[in-house]
């Protein structure tokens, strides 16, 4: 009748025309269109409406595949351009040719506008994945959408030349975590990504739609999709064993490292103890891992035992460095490469470490997650890349000049998310690392926000505290350009409201962090790596003048949280060593000056506030097996009182002591908090919900309160994500044969 009838974004043109000749080459074409939106994310012709669509569909050409996903094959993208074509006689004569197109082992040149294709060297040795047959609709789909990942059991290598880039599509997981929160509470970047050493296997942390759980999951190469672990929700840092046979990691849940057969089954565990962000296991069957302080590495038998500590602040820490993590076998099973970390991230050094001799060397100075890889190298990355070096396993020493071998890597600084087999394959999450800006808000107690003007760039804006006249506000942070510039070292920077300026307290230097006021608003106490302790407390004067003065100072983690009224005392939480927990102390400012606990126990107890009345000392602490908001009366500290219920940190009084404030995570692994009031009127009362907010920046860790409370209790003073922070990546890249590349960067 010559009426157009259909959806215009799959409509052929002879369709789209109302042309009486419509025959099976139109539902060709908008298999096509389907093939080609499963691809690129949208059909080829979009447009506003119906006869904008429909207009595209008559007059313009089809947009190579390629153009927005490069790493969909050539061939393929080549057969979906003919079957776009816009006369139906240069279509495929039927769809069982189209499905012989998309497996062609060798590519060929498609005479169409739509898409040319030239002939590259690379492309032969194709693999064909499935048997000769007459494929339906539903078998070409499969093939091109599952077949593109899918590879014989012989391996990934076994049926490719040259080098190949692939994506992995992580199903039936949504999105694969980038590690930026291994433990909500603690605030620690973990592993999220391992790869088998014979390449066939990728283990990744990840989440399904509508969950906010995460589990570890694992993908062979030779399977369609992930499969999802048993008894590993929370899990985090996976590893394999040496012959792919088990995986490794650790449990956040109970604090345990375990080990669990690939193909599932319960969980075993090798021992209790403190997080960790890393770990290998070596061809002995030892297991060597970081430590959540990162302070020292440990060893541990697979088989299960007590983690020995082999490395050691008094003895493998050069003076500016205050932690080592992402330790690596090398071949042979006596030596790691490690990193060594210090300023906040500014100093990330690359170095080897002797488990016979337990002997230090440094390798590099600028990088960070190192691991050899067969070709002879070691790979390590920097900033938004991957780097390598020639590398000597004998005699121990670098043997050539470093390189940039990858870029646009996801790399932020304490994280790995890439892996290389001893086959040569590697994966990784593809970056660059975004932008980490926040900025401050004071937030009514309904939600509404007002920003609060700090001048410069990309400020990354951490534990805002309101001055007691309440025109200056004192935070830290790296300069403005960040995670993403890696300018990483901490400083404690001063914002004067009224005159919209923002100043540098101290230089930048080894890290200073996480600083709060003085009572009487004239000075600020930090904690700092300056020293010779492991954060010593500093204080320096709020005006800019002078330079910092030495507070405190023993072989604990220190950080400062709240005084005694009229400043007779500071209160501080400490942690003697990397594998013990926080408690609470009291450094006098009268007398002789000497500190002494207050709150001592098995738990870590964090973000000490006595009240200003000081009747009350109210702090977090994971005593019950997670975070919760507890009172005590002062000065007896009796009277015990467990005033949260669904987990809290960060207590922080109003100037009148009538009403106590905290925040607790909205919801399991995620960076949204739901702020809480608990009025004190007449005791104690139950928290009341006052708002909460999905990008809430640097809120959760062990140190610091993160946030503020205005005097009057009716707004917070609180640091926000630019944008909604993602902890989620929504796939990851794999380049087969990858060690002729690597090779040619150095042979060229």
């Amino acid at each position: 009748t010559g009426l157009s009838l259909g959806t215009p974004h799959y409509m052929s043109p002879e369709q789209a025309s109302g042309d009486q000749e419509v025959d099976a080459r139109s539902d060709e074409y908008a298999l096509g269109c389907v093939l080609y939106e499963m691809l690129v994310g949208e059909p080829p012709h979009t447009g506003p409406n119906a006869q904008a669509i429909i207009t595209k569909v008559l007059t313009q050409p089809v947009p190579s595949v390629r153009k927005s996903r490069e790493l969909v094959n050539p061939h393929a993208d080549a057969a979906i351009g003919k079957a776009l074509a816009k006369l139906p006689a240069d279509r495929f004569a039927t769809v069982q040719q189209f499905a012989e197109a998309l497996r062609r082992s060798e590519t060929e040149r498609w005479d169409t506008a739509a898409s040319p294709l030239a002939e590259t060297g690379r492309e032969k040795g194709r693999r064909s994945w499935l048997t000769p047959l007459a494929w339906s609709l539903v078998g070409v789909l499969g093939a091109v959408v599952g077949g593109l990942l899918l590879w014989p059991p012989g391996g990934p290598t076994s049926s490719l030349e040259g080098v190949a880039r692939l994506v992995l599509d992580p199903r039936p997981a949504d999105s694969i975590s980038i590690g930026a929160l291994g433990a909500p509470e603690l605030g620690l970047q973990a592993d999220a990504l391992a790869i088998s050493s014979d390449g066939r296997r990728i283990a990744f942390v990840g989440r399904q739609a509508g969950e906010e759980a995460t589990h570890i999951y694992v993908r062979d190469l030779g399977d369609f999709e992930a499969r999802r672990l048993p008894e590993t929700e929370s899990a985090a840092s996976p590893f394999f064993s040496p012959d792919g046979e088990w995986l490794g990691f650790y449990s956040w849940q109970d604090r345990r490292l375990k080990i669990i057969p690939i193909t599932g089954g319960t969980p075993q565990v090798v021992c209790e103890c403190d997080p960790m962000m890393s770990a290998d296991w070596g061809p002995d069957g030892t297991i060597i891992m970081d430590s959540g302080g990162l302070r020292g590495l440990r060893v541990v038998d697979a088989s299960g035992g007590d983690p020995e500590q082999v490395t050691f602040a008094e003895r493998h820490l050069e003076d500016d460095e205050h932690s080592f993590n992402h330790p690596k076998f090398l071949p042979g099973g006596r030596h790691l490469l490690f990193t060594a970390w210090g300023g906040g991230a500014a100093t990330r050094r690359i170095a080897l470490f002797s488990l016979e001799s337990g002997e230090r060397t440094t390798l590099l100075e600028e990088g960070w997650a190192p691991q050899y890889v067969r070709s002879g190298h070691i790979v390590y990355q920097r900033v938004n890349q991957l780097w390598a070096v020639p590398f000597d396993p004998d005699r121990l020493e670098l043997s050539g000049t470093p390189v940039p071998v990858l870029d646009s890597v996801f790399s932020a600084p304490f994280g790995m998310l890439y892996g290389a087999s001893s086959s040569g394959t590697l994966v990784y999450a593809p970056g660059p690392i975004p932008e980490d800006r926040s900025s401050v808000y004071l937030v009514e107690r309904t939600g509404q926000p007002e920003r609060v003007s700090v001048e410069a760039g990309n400020w990354t804006t951490k534990g805002p505290k309101l001055s007691p006249g309440g025109d200056r506000i004192v935070f830290w942070g790296p300069d403005p350009s960040g995670w993403a510039g890696g300018q990483a070292s901490a400083r404690i920077w001063i914002h004067d409201i009224a005159r919209g300026t923002t100043q540098a307290l101290t230089d930048a230097g080894p890290g200073d962090f996480w600083p709060i006021w003085a009572p009487d608003g004239q000075s600020v106490v930090f904690p700092s790596f300056r020293g010779e302790g492991p954060l010593d407390l500093y204080r320096v004067a709020a005006d800019g003048s002078g330079t910092p003065d030495l507070l405190f100072s023993d072989e604990g983690i220190k950080q400062p949280n709240s005084w005694l009224p009229g400043g007779d005392g500071l209160i501080f939480q400490r942690q003697p060593d990397p594998l013990s927990d926080f408690d609470i102390w009291l450094l006098p400012t009268s007398g002789d000056g000497k500190a002494v606990p207050l709150v001592e126990g098995p738990a870590n107890d964090l973000h000490a506030a006595l009240s200003p009345d000081g009747r009350w000392l109210a702090y977090a602490s994971d005593q019950s097996g997670r975070y919760e908001i507890y009172l005590r009366r002062y000065p007896e500290l009796d009277g015990l009182r467990q005033i949260s219920s669904s987990g809290g940190m960060g207590p922080l009084w109003r100037s009148d002591s009538r009403e106590l404030f905290f925040y607790r995570q909205t919801s399991e692994g995620s960076h949204s908090v739901t702020f809480m009031r608990v009025p004190m009127d007449a005791g104690p009362g139950t928290p009341v919900s006052m708002w909460a907010n999905p990008s809430v920046f640097a809120l959760g860790y062990p140190y610091g309160s993160g946030y503020d409370v205005t005097p009057d209790g009716r707004r917070i003073l609180v640091p926000l994500s630019e944008e909604e922070v993602s902890r989620f990546l929504p796939e990851l890249r794999l380049v087969f044969n990858w060690f002729e590349e690597l090779t040619d960067r150095f042979e060229r």
